[in-house]
C-alpha cells in the first residue's frame, strides 16, 4: 500500500512541469498581456499548484508519512505567522484579515508547524469565498483542557464559487467544505488531536472552528 501511495505522489508531482512552464511562459510574455488578464491567468496558475501540493500533502499524510513533532510552541506567535502568510490573499479579495485575541503567554504543546499550516488553510479558505468588504476575523479561547479557535466572516454576501478542487458540491447549502483544502484541514486537526466544524454565522456568513485538546506549558 505504501508503494501505491509513492506512485500516487509522484503522478500527482508530475502535474507540476506543465504548471511551471505556463507560469514561466507568463513572465516572458508579460508585456504583451494586459495587466488585469496576466494578474488573472497567474493566480489561476498558482491555485493550481497549491492544489498540487495539497494534494502531494494529502497523499502523504493517508500514507502516514507525516506525523507530529511534539514540543511547547507560544500559540499567539503561531497565528501571527499564519496570518502574516494571509494578508495579500485578504488584500487581492479586498476584505480585512483581523486578530480577535488578546495576545499572551500562552505555550501548549503541539506540532507549532502543523498548527500554522491548519489555520492558514482556514484562513484561505473562508477569505476565498469572502465578498468585497467583508471582515475575516481569527480568534481562540482557552477552555479547560481545550482550545477552541475559530476564523470567520460575519458579512453578509458570502459568495459560492464550485471550484472542483475546492469544493464538491454546493458547500454554501450542505455546510460542509469537501474539497481538498477542507479535507487538509481535517487531515490536519485529526494528528493534532482535534476536531474541525464548518457553519453558517451571522448574516450569510460562515465559521470555520477547530477544537483542540492542548497540555499547558
Amino acid at each position: 500500500m505504501k508503494g501505491n501511495y509513492e506512485q500516487m505522489t509522484q503522478w500527482v508531482e508530475e502535474l507540476k512541469n506543465p504548471i511551471g512552464n505556463l507560469m514561466g511562459r507568463l513572465e516572458l510574455h508579460q508585456e504583451d498581456i494586459a495587466l488585469d488578464c496576466y494578474h488573472h491567468l497567474w493566480e489561476n496558475c498558482q491555485d493550481l499548484d497549491d492544489n498540487v501540493n495539497r494534494l502531494v500533502q494529502l497523499i502523504r499524510m493517508y500514507a502516514g508519512d507525516v506525523l507530529p513533532c511534539w514540543e511547547f510552541v507560544l500559540l499567539t506567535d503561531t497565528l501571527e505567522y499564519a496570518l502574516r502568510e494571509k494578508e495579500e490573499l485578504g488584500r487581492r479579495k479586498g476584505v480585512a484579515v483581523r486578530s480577535e485575541y488578546l495576545r499572551g503567554d500562552y505555550k501548549i504543546w503541539t506540532d507549532g508547524r502543523m498548527l500554522q499550516d491548519l489555520v492558514e488553510q482556514m484562513l484561505h479558505h473562508v477569505i476565498q469565498y469572502a465578498e468585497r468588504g467583508n471582515t475575516i476575523r481569527l480568534g481562540f479561547q482557552i477552555r479547560s483542557e481545550h482550545l477552541v479557535l475559530w476564523v470567520e466572516n460575519e458579512g453578509q454576501g458570502f459568495s459560492f464559487i464550485p471550484h472542483l478542487l475546492y469544493t464538491t458540491g454546493n458547500s454554501r447549502k450542505a455546510g460542509i467544505g469537501l474539497g481538498t483544502r477542507m479535507e487538509l484541514c481535517r487531515c490536519l486537526a485529526f494528528s493534532l488531536g482535534g476536531e474541525l466544524s464548518e457553519e453558517y454565522a451571522g448574516r450569510g456568513g460562515i465559521r470555520v472552528g477547530l477544537r483542540l485538546p492542548i497540555v499547558r506549558a
